[in-house]
């Protein structure tokens, strides 16, 4: 299978949590040309308490300072929003309306913010069982992001159960995504998660900008998409 426009392999990456450092990363983002989904809980945005670490230690040395409400759609315009339920709770286990609530509270809010339909979703903390995954489905979310890392360049088998191909703090990624950019797979797809604010705690926007460089040097044979990019990409290609 060859991707849009017959290019031979795709690259896709999901970020999380609607923090300060998103900005930074979007502009290395539009400079080399790749795109990507953010992942976002709604109730967070403009929220001056919210994502403080503990009581002793500030935000501002953490990293967690959200973004503001008048910052949004100008911020994400270019880019895929993705829900990451209202309050970022482990809804595993939650009653049925509770988790039905968190998700279409944050679908709606996330769709009023950004003037565009929201249909895909990362589960918070990772955390999913199957219950959950129906719960997604009839409430018209069509695909899922876990964080169980595969260190391959597949497809997903269940779009609800997407499992990526690494994370950026993990020690072999940039040797993984190398191994992309050699590997002769037709309809390899290389998926890379993380949250901007990582960049900041651990100094690693130099690696992540190497990451996007070496991407972009490859842009004859990668087509750069976001995740719902690539779920209706495979649809098609399905029914075709």
């Amino acid at each position: 299978m060859l991707w849009k426009d017959g290019k031979k392999k795709a690259v896709t990456l999901s970020y999380d949590d609607a923090v300060i450092h998103d900005r930074r990363f979007i502009k290395l983002l539009r400079k080399y040309g790749l795109k990507c989904t953010f992942n976002l809980p709604s109730s967070w945005i403009g929220d001056t308490t919210a994502y403080v670490n503990d009581e002793d230690e500030p935000k501002e040395e953490f990293g967690h300072i959200v973004i503001s409400e008048s910052e949004f759609k100008e911020l994400y315009d270019d880019f895929e929003v993705a829900s990451h339920a209202a309050h970022h709770p482990n809804l595993v286990g939650l009653p049925l309306e509770e988790v039905q609530s968190e998700i279409l509270d944050d679908v709606k809010r996330l769709e009023e913010l950004s003037g565009k339909k929201v249909r895909g979703f990362a589960y918070p903390y990772g955390a999913y069982d199957d219950e959950l995954v129906q719960r997604l489905k009839d409430l018209g979310i069509v695909y899922a992001r876990t964080v169980n890392s595969t260190s391959a360049f597949g497809i997903p088998e269940d779009f609800l159960r997407w499992r990526p191909t690494t994370y950026n703090e993990a020690p072999d990624f940039m040797d993984v995504a190398r191994k992309f950019v050699e590997c002769d797979e037709e309809g390899a797809l290389f998926y890379l998660w993380g949250h901007t604010y990582e960049f900041y705690l651990n100094n690693s926007w130099d690696k992540i900008e190497e990451f996007m460089k070496l991407m972009a040097s490859h842009k004859d044979e990668i087509w750069f998409a976001t995740n719902m990019e690539i779920y209706e990409y495979i649809q098609a290609n399905k029914q075709a």
